[in-house]
């Protein structure tokens, strides 16, 4: 019998969009520091819960660095309703993130609800 729990690291309401109305650029997730992954283990399981922005034109989900690097293995992810991104975290991302500053959510039409770790 295997237990596992779920340990949230991050838990609001965060819009993510290239273009903002007020003219802003790029507002990005980016609340949790890379310090907290560093304490990950390889074979963990991300978890990315989200909402669309309904009036939105598009809804797209990306995960990087800090430096805008995809992580190995990722890319652009269309979203067509609110859901849960789930990730597998293999060493190569866990050290990829501690050398290029930490990890990002990117991309448009969304707001990240809650991030977790299992």
């Amino acid at each position: 019998v295997a237990i596992t729990s779920e340990t949230t690291l991050w838990e609001g309401h965060h819009y993510v969009s290239w273009d903002l109305p007020d003219g802003n650029a790029n507002k990005t997730f980016n609340l949790i520091g890379k310090d907290r992954f560093a304490t990950l283990s390889a074979g963990s399981t991300l978890r990315v819960y989200y909402t669309l922005k309904p009036d939105d034109a598009y809804h797209q989900m990306q995960v990087t660095t800090g430096w805008w690097t995809l992580l190995p293995g990722t890319g652009k992810i269309d979203l067509g309703s609110d859901g849960v991104f789930e990730l597998v975290l293999t060493q190569a991302m866990l050290d990829l993130i501690q050398q290029q500053d930490g990890f990002l959510c990117v991309g448009h039409g969304y707001y990240v609800d809650r991030v977790s770790i299992q």
